[in-house]
């Protein structure tokens, strides 16, 4: 059921985007030169810091997700002896802490600059992850701790993503569009190679 969805919302998505967001660019730009305009601006892109460690950041916050994503289901479902529909349950706390992050940032738009409230979000990630190592270190793994760990650091994340990808691409007004497809790439790359590390970590210890 859960794919007929996924592909049902795909498919709204698809049809919303062709109605709403028409091409933007000249004609004989998009038809034209286009490999060769998509390597001019990777290249441009990659050899910009402010691009580059805007990259990293974001990356390295949708990393932790991931990472989470990969071992939450041994440690809710096989150490903490949670069925399979309780702990689907648990990821409404990952997204109420995602939503409450991008909310914040919102309200706090044009009264923080873009460097204070991706500040915010890293202490928010470093906080939540702080807590999740005590819990282990202390054997406090129980739902409640790690939930609320995890609420913490995802509200991070919700500050995170949008200021990092509107910073990357700040350089690039006209060719938002491409480098930020290059921005989205580059970052799930990033969370794919660290989600295949933490699955090679031992899985009998937190």
């Amino acid at each position: 059921m859960n794919f007929y969805l996924i592909a049902i919302v795909t498919l709204i998505y698809i049809i919303l985007m062709m109605l709403y967001f028409p091409e933007t660019s000249p004609k004989n730009r998009t038809e034209q030169h286009w490999f060769r305009l998509l390597k001019t601006n990777t290249l441009r892109a990659l050899q910009c810091p402010a691009f580059t460690v805007n990259l990293t950041v974001s990356g390295l916050s949708y990393a932790a997700m991931i990472v989470y994503l990969t071992m939450s289901p041994y440690l809710f479902q096989k150490v903490l002896q949670m069925s399979a529909v309780h702990y689907g349950w648990t990821n409404i706390v990952n997204a109420t802490g995602f939503f409450a992050g991008g909310t914040v940032n919102a309200i706090l738009i044009g009264r923080l600059s873009i460097n204070q409230m991706m500040r915010y979000g890293a202490l928010l990630i470093c906080f939540g992850a702080l807590l999740l190592v005590l819990t282990g270190l202390f054997n406090w793994v129980a739902a409640l701790p790690v939930l609320a760990s995890i609420f913490i650091a995802f509200m991070g994340c919700g500050f995170m993503f949008s200021n990092a990808s509107a910073a990357a691409l700040q350089p690039f007004p006209e060719a938002a569009g491409l480098v930020g497809a290059v921005f989205g790439c580059l970052q799930v790359l990033i969370a794919a190679i660290t989600s295949l590390l933490s699955a090679l970590i031992h899985v009998h210890n937190q």
